[in-house]
């Protein structure tokens, strides 16, 4: 068929490409597998005040908008070498030059601390948005319009910032992690609190036996190193901690509610410390200048249709063609993205039509900043912060025993909140240049050259399209880039590309240098807050909206907003005692340590707010039974749940209370 359009029409591949998205499958026999991900379902429950554990039914009206298991959403159509799945071409010639001597002529080998931001704003990055793998072509998925074109690759995670790295994105994944007893997830106990061990070690960890310690959770990797694994402890104990609150407040609460209202907290608590937090740290504080941008045409979803404008602006509904948009540096830019949050009340600010998709630029390039920004050398703090010995991170991949060690899990929970984290640029830990996921003596893997391979994969345009999409000028020659990289790094790129079209989106964006008190420059920052503008815009169940079915009450919404990760490391570490009020930036006069008993400058989440007297309409109360073999795959007592409570206690109809099990059974 593509063959045909290009002699009968005489189009190129990239022509060709956009030509064939205008034919749909609908009527094929293809249609029928992607025909349940368009348009709006008869299967979603629109009155459930939870979320479910697949992402689907956020918007009744496209219903697979943000579900795992879909494709990357696209700011500009692909690039592929054959206009539909092969890997990016150069401008001239017959290859670009090897992801691997990119990477050795681009970067180096080095360590230049930032000099503010601490390792732990590297590490929330990594939590919830990092996906560390060897290099294999990505599986693809299914166009969101269900027509014929270019390859779109497969998010096998749920779109939406709502914990799934905790509780998975599968009801296969989460049964393995929940104990059904008191709203809990699994854990494991070595006098402390960790989390549940894997029953395939060896697959998942670099291990001798299957006896040593090998983790589980709602992400895969959560073994890769150990900082990554202290975080997933720290929140698995949150989720714990506040399941247990809600026990002692509401004793006749069943399992499942439980399980959700502490879930729907946990969630709430993930999203507000990444957009009070996080965001503005990565995007920058200072408001210093406004410019005037002229909005160019994008492209949404792939479909051949003119995009949402300038993502700049990124406005909703889309901004006029050819408008004039004001844009605001620093945090005038966040409040311009809708990314500056409320203090007080509710937001407003769910739009049905923003489609809160992950889009490849970010997922596959942008994002991956943080990579930059790890230290090969995992300082340790006591609880003074006196530096107490080092452990080599690429020693450390894929073996987590080092957290249940004496004292270790905190720290590392310190050496989070103290060490500085790196610069973002093109200067790399050699753990994570050489030696990522090194095995025993063996020589490590090369994160650049996996990054930018797989941009080619997903057939990314290169940087100078993407420039142009975020604002600046689209070059012709190597000199234009020096508007917002250095001469010494053009020349790198000079020598190492044929032309500016050439360049890699990974190279182009790591390589601009930060503006306005950001960790990133102009190109990654407009595509990384395009992400997070309509990761919160298109999320019904954001934690801060008014008037949806999983709002919450104006007293539980002030309890929510005290939260910040300080808080969380006091409460889930071993013997935390103190901490400064916000970890991802360094201790120091305006950030100084601070007792975690003193809730002025750590506040801590009262729970009154959630407190319920027990009514008939409103739960299952059903008598406990007895079964052998429970949901996790243990022996275990918990209330009847699930089609078993639907039927006793609900005559078959969907109850008020509703858990994942009776979701999931309410759509087949």
């Amino acid at each position: 068929m593509t063959i045909k359009a290009v002699h009968r029409y005489g189009l190129d591949d990239d022509q060709c490409g956009q030509f064939v998205t205008s034919m749909k499958l609908n009527s094929t026999q293809l249609g029928s597998k992607c025909t349940p991900q368009d348009g709006p379902s008869f299967s979603c429950v629109l009155s459930t005040k939870y979320r479910s554990l697949d992402g689907s039914c956020n918007n009744p009206s496209h219903y697979s908008w943000g579900k795992a298991f879909t494709g990357y959403r696209r700011l500009i159509f692909p690039h592929y070498g054959d206009g539909v799945q092969e890997p990016r071409k150069p401008v001239q010639g017959r290859a670009l030059p090897s992801a691997r001597k990119v990477s050795t002529s681009m970067t180096q080998n080095g360590s230049t601390a930032h000099s503010e931001s601490t390792l732990a704003a590297m590490q929330w990055g990594q939590f919830f948005g990092l996906q560390c793998m060897n290099y294999v072509r990505t599986v693809n998925a299914m166009r969101s319009d269900c027509s014929f074109g270019p390859a779109e690759q497969m998010n096998q995670a749920t779109h939406f910032l709502d914990g799934s790295m905790i509780y998975g994105s599968t009801v296969e994944q989460h049964q393995k992690l929940r104990s059904f007893t008191n709203g809990k997830m699994l854990e494991s106990r070595n006098g402390r609190t960790y989390l549940p061990l894997t029953d395939k070690p060896m697959h998942y960890c670099q291990l001798s036996s299957n006896s040593a310690t090998c983790y589980k959770s709602g992400d895969i990797r959560v073994n890769a190193h150990p900082q990554l694994t202290v975080m997933h402890t720290v929140w698995l104990r949150e989720h714990n901690r506040v399941a247990g609150e809600l026990a002692a407040l509401n004793p006749h609460w069943i399992d499942s509610k439980l399980f959700e209202e502490a879930r729907r907290i946990v969630v709430a608590e993930i999203q507000h410390i990444t957009y009070s937090e996080w965001l503005p740290l990565v995007l920058g504080l200072l408001g210093r200048k406004e410019e005037k941008v002229k909005v160019e045409t994008g492209w949404e979803g792939g479909r051949g249709v003119p995009g949402y404008g300038n993502i700049l602006v990124s406005k909703f509904p889309p901004a006029k063609l050819g408008s004039i948009a004001t844009i605001g540096e620093g945090d005038k830019y966040t409040k311009k993205m809708g990314l500056k949050l409320k203090k007080n009340g509710f937001s407003e600010d769910y739009d049905e039509n923003v489609n809160p998709t992950v889009t490849n630029g970010f997922a596959t390039a942008a994002i991956r900043f943080l990579y930059s920004m790890m230290e090969g050398n995992i300082k340790l703090f006591d609880e003074h912060r006196n530096h107490n010995g080092s452990i080599a991170l690429n020693h450390n991949y894929n073996k987590p025993r080092v957290v249940e060690e004496s004292g270790k899990l905190d720290e590392l929970l310190r050496g989070l909140a103290t060490q500085n984290g790196q610069k973002s640029d093109l200067e790399y830990s050699s753990d994570v240049l050489s030696l990522l996921y090194r095995d025993m003596d063996r020589y490590g893997m090369d994160v650049v050259s996996l990054d930018i391979q797989r941009g080619r994969d997903h057939g990314l345009p290169g940087y100078n399209h993407f420039r142009k999409l975020c604002g600046l000028t689209k070059v012709k020659n190597f000199n234009g880039f020096q508007d917002v990289i250095s001469k010494a790094m053009v020349q790198k790129m000079q020598s190492v590309y044929s032309h500016p079209d050439d360049v890699d989106l990974m190279i182009g964006g790591m390589a601009e240098r930060p503006i306005d008190g950001s960790l990133l420059g102009p190109t990654f920052r407009c595509i990384v807050a395009e992400q997070f503008a309509k990761t919160k815009r298109g999320d019904k169940f954001f934690y801060d909206l008014s008037r949806k079915s999983g709002s919450f009450t104006d007293g539980q919404l002030r309890e929510i907003r005290k939260t910040t990760l300080g808080r969380i490391f006091c409460d889930n570490g071993d013997n935390i005692h103190e901490m400064q009020s916000n970890v991802f930036q360094t201790p120091s006069t305006s950030n100084p340590l601070s007792s975690c008993q003193n809730t002025t400058v750590l506040p801590r989440l009262s729970f009154t707010s959630w407190k319920e007297l027990p009514t008939r309409t409103g739960e299952c109360l059903t008598t406990p039974r007895h079964r052998t073999q429970g949901r996790s795959g243990v022996q275990a007592n918990y209330p009847v749940q699930g089609r078993d409570a639907r039927d006793r206690c609900h005559k078959g109809r969907l109850p008020p209370i509703a858990d994942i099990y009776e979701l999931e059974e309410a759509k087949t």
